[in-house]
């Protein structure tokens, strides 16, 4: 996963993912894509090998797009943002 993938392989990824991701919205005329990559388990990861996701979203489709475990405040994204930043 993202996780153990080597750095000279995911530097080359970048490329491929974006020509992928241009040519299937072309392709199905999609308003939009979703880039899906889940890492371990709790993420939803089943096959357990680098994958990733290129989901053709269009207008009104209904698929809901994640936003959160809800009821979070600002103070609560500004402890987490801080966390992240210390973990850099």
């Amino acid at each position: 996963n993202l996780f153990d993938l080597p750095h000279d392989i995911l530097i080359k990824l970048g490329p491929v993912i974006q020509k992928l991701a241009l040519a299937i919205k072309a392709g199905t005329k999609a308003d939009g894509l979703n880039l899906g990559w889940n890492n371990e388990s709790a993420a939803g990861q089943l096959v357990l090998h680098t994958h990733i996701h290129l989901i053709p979203r269009f207008a009104g489709d209904g698929l809901e797009h994640w936003h959160g475990h809800g009821g979070e405040t600002k103070a609560d994204f500004e402890k987490t943002r801080e966390k992240i930043i210390s973990a850099l």
